[in-house]
C-alpha cells in the first residue's frame, strides 16, 4: 500500500510542469530570440544564394502512323528515357555550343534576352569556359511515362546562367535525339560514317526558364521560424529535465510528494533584531 502511494506521489504532474515553465517564460523568450537572430545572421551572410530556372518540353514521336496509341507509346518511352539521355554525353555537346556562342540567345530566352545585353555572348555570363561536367552538376531532370513533359531545372549562383543552361539544354535536345535514334550507316570496318536523323522526333518548348531574382535555396522567414522553434523546444526540454530531476524540498507540498508525509505544522522564520 505504501509502495503504491510512493509511486503515486512521484508521478509527474503536468500542471506543475506548466506552472514551472510559465515562471521561466523570460528564459524561453530569450533563447528563442537568440536562435532567431543566429538564423537571420547565418542565412543573410553565410549562405551563398543559388538561383533556379526550369524549362519544360513536350516530346512527340510522330511516326506518321494512324495508330495514335503507338505514337503516344513511343513518345512516352522517349520521355521516360530523356533524363538519362540529358545527363549523359549530351551535356558535353551543350557545353561545346555554349562555349562557341553557337546559339541564338533570343530564341533561347525569348523576350527576356532583350533586357540583358550582355547575354548576347555566353562568356558575358560566366567569363570563362564551361564543361559538360559542370552542366551535369547544375541540372536536375524529371520525366516519366505518365507525362509527356520533360523538365530541366538548372541551379547556379548566377540567375542568368541558370536560365541560359535550362533553356539551352532543351533547345538542342531535339537535334541530338534525332541523331541518337537515327539510322547509322557504317563502312566495312564497322565505323559509323553517316547518321540519318529520325525526323519523327518532335519537341516543343512548353514553358521557358525565367531569370529569377529570388534565391531558391534561401527562405529567411522559414529559417528564422525553424530556428526559433528549435530554440523553444530545446530550452523547454532542458527546463523540464531540470524540473523532473530537482528533488529539493521547497514547499510543504514537496514533503507530501517526495516523502509521503503530511505536514502537521510549520515554524515561521524569525528575523533577528
Amino acid at each position: 500500500m505504501d509502495s503504491n502511494n510512493n509511486v503515486k506521489n512521484n508521478e509527474i504532474d503536468i500542471r506543475d510542469i506548466a506552472r514551472f515553465l510559465l515562471g521561466k517564460l523570460w528564459i524561453i523568450a530569450l533563447v528563442v530570440i537568440c536562435f532567431a537572430i543566429i538564423a537571420f545572421v547565418y542565412t543573410s551572410y553565410f549562405v551563398t544564394p543559388k538561383y533556379s530556372s526550369t524549362t519544360d518540353m513536350l516530346i512527340v514521336n510522330d511516326s506518321g502512323s494512324t495508330n495514335i496509341t503507338s505514337n503516344m507509346t513511343g513518345g512516352q518511352q522517349l520521355t521516360y528515357a530523356s533524363p538519362y539521355i540529358i545527363t549523359g554525353d549530351f551535356c558535353d555537346d551543350v557545353a561545346e555550343k555554349l562555349n562557341k556562342n553557337d546559339f541564338p540567345m533570343d530564341t533561347i530566352l525569348g523576350k527576356e534576352a532583350k533586357d540583358y545585353d550582355f547575354l548576347t555572348k555566353f562568356g558575358g555570363i560566366v567569363g570563362e569556359m564551361i564543361s559538360g561536367g559542370q552542366i551535369r552538376s547544375y541540372i536536375s531532370v524529371s520525366g516519366n511515362e505518365d507525362s509527356p513533359l520533360v523538365s530541366v531545372t538548372a541551379t547556379t549562383v548566377n540567375p542568368e546562367l541558370s536560365a541560359v543552361i535550362s533553356n539551352a539544354v532543351l533547345y538542342y535536345y531535339e537535334d541530338y535525339v534525332k541523331n541518337l535514334m537515327g539510322e547509322k550507316i557504317e563502312n566495312e570496318d564497322g565505323d559509323v560514317i553517316e547518321v540519318i536523323p529520325n525526323e519523327n522526333i518532335k519537341t516543343d518548348i512548353y514553358s521557358r526558364g525565367k531569370i529569377s531574382n529570388n534565391p531558391s535555396n534561401i527562405s529567411l522567414t522559414k529559417n528564422i521560424f525553424i530556428a526559433a522553434l528549435i530554440g523553444a523546444v530545446l530550452v523547454c526540454a532542458i527546463l523540464i529535465a531540470i524540473f523532473i530531476f530537482d528533488d529539493k524540498i521547497k514547499t510543504p507540498d514537496d514533503i507530501q510528494k517526495h516523502l509521503g508525509l503530511s505536514v502537521l505544522g510549520a515554524i515561521p522564520e524569525i528575523d533577528e533584531a
